[in-house]
């Protein structure tokens, strides 16, 4: 099993964070979708055409009706607006994420070609040893 570095490892880590609130995100957006649609059908009812001869009863039943609606409407737009504040929220987080993500790869990167380097320094010495044992003999 190869062995990792703790950049690596960090790495991973910000990028299941990132991929979690990237699924958070989606679930959202749908949300969203679902009470827009949802406004525009009590919009729709709330255009309701009325007729020209109206009893009281009607006219109470109509008026109990469009008050409902019109809750019905003001839940859905503050539904909206948190939601929307909340997608901006996760989008924040998820770049913060992503920065950290990336950084650590770089770092990943920076350390591997230190060791990398290190372990060339330490072959051309052995090389070197190597050969001024085998002059001295």
């Amino acid at each position: 099993m190869k062995k990792r570095n703790v950049f690596e490892l960090f790495e991973l880590k910000e990028k299941i964070k990132s991929k979690t609130y990237s699924q958070k995100l989606h679930l959202l957006s749908s949300e969203h979708e679902k009470v827009s649609e949802i406004l525009l059908q009590l919009e729709n009812l709330s255009e309701n055409k009325h007729e020209t001869q109206i009893d009281a009863w009607k006219l109470k039943s109509i008026s109990n009706i469009q008050e409902k609606i019109n809750q019905q409407k003001e839940i859905a737009k503050y539904k909206i607006s948190r939601i929307e504040k909340e997608k901006k929220s996760l989008t924040k987080i998820i770049a913060k994420h992503e920065i950290k993500r990336k950084r650590s790869i770089e770092k990943s990167e920076h350390l591997k070609s230190i060791e990398n380097l290190e372990k060339e320094k330490k072959l051309e010495t052995d090389i070197t040893l190597k050969n001024n044992s085998f002059r001295w003999h």
